[in-house]
């Protein structure tokens, strides 16, 4: 896909997110929102990285593998996203908004997880099911972001 839609469709999510239009990825918002297993309350980290939904500690294991300087604090949590919704853990929040306002390792870990967990996945159903506008795909990339997948209701099939 190219680089330049590509950037588009990120200002474009960026904006969904929180209502501003954004040129950058504010990689340091943290929402908590009851959008977990059986509506249970979860983490999301900056684009939509969850918590129950794994992703989140994705981008935490890749920041821990780049040898972020809050890794030690971040390596038990690996057991505790699956079982607990870490809303009420100010600590792991207030560490989490730290280290991706402040650390070039956790944005580069943020980037590359959306890249090969949403982006690659969506480009590859965008191409596969041969779609050719840019706006396509920018709905393929939300529905990949927030779903994981290609919502059948959203393709009329």
């Amino acid at each position: 896909m190219d680089k330049k839609i590509v950037d588009r469709v990120e200002r474009m999510l960026n904006t969904f997110e929180d209502d501003k239009a954004r040129q950058e990825t504010v990689y340091d918002t943290v929402y908590l929102y009851r959008d977990g297993p059986n509506k249970k309350r979860q983490v999301t980290l900056g684009r939509g990285f969850t918590s129950m939904g794994s992703n989140l500690w994705k981008v935490i294991q890749r920041y821990i593998d780049k040898g972020g300087r809050l890794s030690d604090f971040f390596k038990p949590y690996e057991d505790k996203m699956q079982l607990e919704s870490l809303c009420d853990d100010k600590k792991f929040i207030n560490n989490l908004i730290v280290a991706s306002r402040n650390e070039t390792k956790m944005k580069e870990a943020q980037d590359e997880i959306f890249e090969e967990v949403y982006l690659a996945g969506a480009t590859k159903y965008f191409v596969s099911n041969g779609f050719k506008e840019n706006l396509s795909f920018a709905v393929i990339v939300d529905s990949f972001l927030h779903s994981g997948s290609m919502l059948k209701f959203l393709t009329n099939s």
